[in-house]
């Protein structure tokens, strides 16, 4: 509490002070409900058209800003439906699961510095999922272009290198080219 009543008495940074929180029960403020709203409705446009309206159907930018605005996944699932959505969660997931496993890996062979690059991308990569529920810009290009491109990297560094490509998704190949 005397934190808080420091802060509130001093600019930071050139900031405005910081206003004490709302008492517990009451509603949210205009932006925070605005974010919330972006989620919701676009989870509800998904529950109405589980097939997705279309790219640039919804969101902010679109003539439809009121489904999934201010959500990056509020808009990718009124605009992707049900499967769209579920690629893009399932890529975030096995991206960060990939990096993950290449943490742990590196930790067992004593690669302690790579380790942690690889655990910090993955935990970046859940921080940025989470903020995409309730912001519009957490997945925009120049903001996260660059946590992909060094996961990848990561991946790429942390993976044992293989001799050839391997197909084993498809049936009827050989295995290696």
């Amino acid at each position: 509490e005397q934190l808080q009543d420091v802060l509130s008495s001093r600019v930071v940074s050139g900031l405005e002070p910081v206003p004490k929180p709302p008492p517990s029960g009451e509603p949210l403020n205009e932006g925070a409900r605005a974010h919330v709203n972006g989620l919701t409705s676009g989870l509800e446009q998904m529950l109405e058209d589980p097939g997705g309206i279309g790219l640039g159907a919804a969101g902010v930018w679109s003539e439809a800003p009121e489904a999934g605005s201010e959500s990056t996944v509020g808009t990718l699932a009124a605009q992707l439906g049900a499967p769209g959505l579920t690629l893009w969660l399932a890529f975030h997931a096995a991206l960060i699961g990939g990096l993950l496993q290449a943490g742990l890996h590196l930790r067992r062979e004593g690669e302690r510095l790579w380790s942690d690059v690889t655990l910090v991308l993955g935990a970046a990569l859940t921080g940025l999922l989470v903020s995409a529920a309730f912001s519009e810009s957490a997945s925009g290009l120049l903001g996260n272009a660059f946590f992909f491109l060094f996961s990848g990297w990561a991946l790429a560094v942390a993976a044992p290198a293989a001799p050839g490509l391997t197909f084993r998704w498809l049936p009827f190949a050989s295995g290696r080219v």
